[in-house]
């Protein structure tokens, strides 16, 4: 039949014959477009289910790397701060032991002064 009419929109017999030369009316068909539909139905829901589980996978193992990003820079400005802190600790311990050699020996001048005057 497909041979002679064709497979065109326009043509549309009220029965269909099978491989075993059964008749099938319009509305089994019809049935079994239906049943099909749904079937596609459920399957593309289910596709898309899943393409939005996976979509949300994405973004949340997108969400994760930014946030290790972050912890990681957010680490290395800690460590430079504490690095600085820590220099600038060391700078103010130095100046600290300086003023205390210079005021030591002021007093050493001003008891050796005191001494050569008796």
């Amino acid at each position: 039949m497909d041979r002679i009419f064709g497979c065109r929109e326009n043509i549309n017999p009220s029965f269909l014959s099978n491989d075993s030369t059964e008749f099938i009316s319009d509305e089994e068909e019809k049935k079994v477009k239906n049943t099909k539909r749904k079937k596609n139905s459920v399957e593309s829901l289910v596709d898309f289910m899943n393409n939005i589980n996976q979509s949300k996978n994405k973004l949340a193992e997108q969400k994760f790397e930014l946030e290790r990003e972050k912890m990681n820079k957010e680490y290395k400005l800690q460590s430079e701060r504490l690095e600085v802190e820590k220099q600038k600790w060391e700078y103010e311990r130095e100046q600290a032991h300086m003023r205390h050699e210079l005021l030591m020996k002021q007093i050493e001048l001003q008891i050796a002064q005191t001494q050569n005057k008796q």
